[in-house]
């Protein structure tokens, strides 16, 4: 057996382990550090006669869900393991950290449904800042880059580009390496028009 069969072997025994411990971890407190603080106030809020009058009706729904969802406690538990989430919360705790986490999913799922809705009305400033909203919050959604990335090309807003190729290349998405592929790609094209 060779040292990289060794080390899979440990690295095995040692996930086993930690997910056995995780099972046996009391119930422990949330603390306001372990929620996800939203910035509703910094929002678009457009009547709904005006998204009726524009024919997306459903924009409305989606808006009047966030504002709804920012109501209720959210965890954004996405870089954490099952067994990472017992072993720091407790297995008392799965129930509302799950509910918790839901909330949040679900929130990020309405950013982004609102924000496509917009950019199609080509109202990118409130596109913008509800994709900021997202991001603000920590989604890793790579189509809430990738849609701001687009809404900054169709503006010609070549700074924020970068600045937005900047932070997703200091980030650790899972799928960083396409996004920034895409976003590059964009910027490209602004380049090239003027």
């Amino acid at each position: 057996m060779g040292k990289s069969d060794n080390s899979e072997i440990s690295s095995r025994d040692n996930f086993w382990k930690k997910e056995s411990k995780s099972h046996y971890i009391r119930k422990k407190e949330l603390t306001e550090d372990d929620y996800v603080r939203t910035h509703y106030e910094n929002l678009p809020l457009i009547e709904s006669s005006t998204y009726s009058s524009l024919g997306k009706e459903r924009l409305y729904t989606y808006q009047e869900n966030c504002r709804l969802l920012t109501l209720n406690p959210m965890m954004n538990l996405s870089t954490m393991l099952n067994s990472d989430v017992r072993l720091k919360y407790g297995t008392g705790q799965l129930d509302t950290v799950e509910s918790y986490e839901n909330n949040y999913n679900q929130y990020i799922k309405n950013l982004l449904s609102w924000a496509k809705g917009l950019h199609e009305l080509n109202l990118h400033l409130e596109a913008i800042s509800v994709l900021k909203e997202a991001i603000a919050v920590g989604a890793d959604v790579s189509h809430i880059y990738l849609l701001l990335g687009q809404v900054y090309a169709d503006t010609g807003k070549i700074e924020d580009m970068k600045q937005l190729i900047d932070y997703v290349s200091q980030s650790n998405f899972m799928l960083k390496n396409k996004i920034i592929e895409g976003l590059t790609t964009l910027l490209t094209t602004m380049n090239t028009k003027n």
